[in-house]
C-alpha cells in the first residue's frame, strides 16, 4: 500500500476485522469452500498465520514452519494427501539445505572476526555475529548470494561495533580524531588512536579496500571514493550523537532522525551492496548514492531506526535515550504523554512504510530489482532485530509492526520440521 490509496486501506481494515471476528471464537474451523485446492490452506490456523505474518512485511523462510503445521490440514482423499505430503517433504529440503549454507557463512564470518578483528571478549562476539548474519540472510535470499551475504554481515558487524565504541569508549576529543582518521583514510596517524579504535579501522579500511577491488575486477568501476564517502558520513554521525549523549544536547527531533538514519548504518550498508551487486552501475545511480542517498534508501533506515527506539523502554525519571527522536519529540511537546508519543512513531512508521513501497513499485526509479528488493527485504527485520511494540493499553491489533517471529525464535529452529 503506498501513500493516498485510501480505498485499500479501508479494504484491508475491514478484510482484517471481519477474519479476527471469524477465527477468535473457533480457531479450528474450516471456512466453507467448494474448491479443493483452496481448501489444503483455508483452515483457521493459517488464516491466522496470514493475519500475523502479511506477506509484504516477513520473510518467508522465518515463517515456514507456521505454514507447513497447518499446509493440508483439510485434505481428505488419499491423492490429494500424497501430494501435500511431497509439497512438504520438499519444503523439509530446502529448508536444510538453506540452513547449511548459512551455517557456513556463519563459520567463515567467526573466522574472519578472530583473525581480522579479534575483539571477541570484549563486544559480545556471537550475538553480534548471528544478528549481523541474520540480518544479510533476510537482505538477501538465495544460495547464489552467499558470497554477497558474508560481505554484508562483515559490514553490519563493524557497524555494530563502532557503535557501541561510540556511545560507550573514549573522550570526545578521542573520538574526533577516530571520525577524522577515517574521512582522510589515512593509516599513519592511528597510531595516535587507542589499540581497540586503531584494530577497528584497519579492518575497515582493508575490508573495504578489498570489496573496492573485487568490483573493478569483476564489474570495471572503482567505488572506493562512494565507499569511503558512506563511512565517513557515519563516523561524523556517530559523532554528533556522542556529543549529544555526553553533553545532554537537546536537538531538535527532525535533526535527532536524519542523524539516526545515518547511524542505522543502513545507508552506508546498501551503498556496498549497490557496488557489490554490480547492476545500474550508471552516472546518475552513482551520483544518487553519493548524494543524500534517494528515498529508497533512507525509507528503510526510518524504519529501522525509528523501529529501535520503539523497542527502548522508557524509565520513570529518566526518559528515553538522549539524542533519539522520541526523546526530543517528547522534550518538544511537553504535554505528551509516553504512549502517545509512542503512537506518533508507530504513525511514522506505517506512512514510511507507504513512501518505501511507493519507491519501490515506481517506475522512475532507476534502480535495479535485485537491489530494490534487497532494500525492502531489508526494512523486513525491523520487528526481528528489535523487540517492539505498543503499550499494554494500546490496540496492538491495529499495529503492522509485530509481524514476524523474534530472532531466538528462528535460531532454536530445528532443521528438521
Amino acid at each position: 500500500m503506498t501513500a493516498g490509496e485510501d480505498i485499500l486501506r479501508e479494504a484491508g481494515e475491514f478484510s482484517a476485522r471481519r477474519l479476527r471476528s471469524w477465527i477468535a471464537p473457533k480457531p479450528s474451523q474450516y471456512y466453507s469452500v467448494v474448491n479443493d485446492v483452496i481448501g489444503l490452506l483455508a483452515t483457521g490456523e493459517a488464516v491466522a498465520n496470514v493475519l500475523k505474518h502479511p506477506y509484504h512485511k516477513s520473510i518467508p523462510r522465518l515463517v515456514i514452519k507456521d505454514y507447513l503445521s497447518s499446509f493440508g490440514a483439510t485434505i481428505t482423499s488419499k491423492r490429494q494427501s500424497r501430494y501435500v505430503e511431497t509439497l512438504k517433504d520438499l519444503a523439509k529440503l530446502d529448508l536444510k539445505m538453506n540452513q547449511a549454507v548459512h551455517q557456513n557463512e556463519l563459520d567463515q564470518l567467526s573466522r574472519w572476526w578472530d583473525i581480522e578483528v579479534c575483539l571477541a571478549a570484549n563486544v559480545g562476539r556471537d550475538q553480534l555475529l548471528v544478528k549481523a548474519s541474520s540480518w544479510a540472510m533476510a537482505t538477501l535470499a538465495g544460495s547464489q548470494f552467499s558470497g554477497y551475504r558474508v560481505e554484508l554481515a562483515k559490514i553490519i558487524a563493524l557497524v555494530k561495533l563502532i557503535g557501541n565504541i561510540f556511545d560507550s569508549y573514549g573522550s570526545l576529543e578521542v573520538l574526533t580524531l577516530f571520525s577524522q582518521t577515517v574521512t582522510r583514510w589515512d593509516t599513519e596517524t592511528t597510531d595516535k588512536l587507542p589499540e581497540f579504535m586503531r584494530v577497528c579501522f584497519m579492518t575497515l579500511y582493508h575490508m573495504t579496500n578489498q570489496i573496492g577491488y573485487k568490483v573493478y575486477i569483476k564489474h570495471g568501476r572503482n567505488p572506493m571514493r562512494s565507499l569511503q564517502q558512506s563511512w565517513a558520513k557515519l563516523f561524523e554521525a556517530f559523532l554528533v550523537k556522542a556529543r549529544s549523549l555526553r553533553t545532554e544536547e537537546c536537538r531538535k527531533s527532525d535533526d535527532c532522525l536524519r542523524t539516526g538514519i545515518v547511524t542505522s548504518g543502513v545507508p552506508l550498508l546498501l551503498v556496498h551492496f549497490f557496488f557489490m551487486l554490480g547492476l545500474g552501475l550508471t552516472e546518475q545511480n552513482v551520483g544518487l548514492v553519493d548524494g543524500d542517498e534517494p528515498p529508497l534508501i533512507t525509507s528503510v533506515a526510518k524504519i529501522l531506526r525509528l523501529s529501535d527506539e520503539l523497542s527502548s523502554t522508557y524509565e520513570e525519571g529518566v526518559g528515553y535515550d538522549v539524542g533519539s527522536h522520541v526523546d526530543c519529540y517528547l522534550k518538544e511537546n511537553p504535554g505528551l504523554t509516553v504512549s502517545e508519543a509512542r503512537k506518533h512513531v508507530v504513525e511514522m512508521i506505517e506512512d514510511t512504510w507507504k513512501q518505501l513501497n511507493h519507491e519501490y513499485l515506481s517506475p522512475a526509479v532507476p534502480f535495479p530489482t535485485v537491489f530494490g528488493k534487497a532494500v525492502v527485504d531489508s526494512a523486513k527485520m525491523a520487528p526481528l532485530m528489535y523487540e517492539i511494540g505498543l503499550d499494554d493499553d494500546d490496540d496492538q491489533e491495529s499495529s503492522d509492526i509485530d509481524c514476524i517471529p523474534s530472532l531466538q525464535q528462528y535460531h532454536n529452529q530445528p532443521a528438521s520440521v
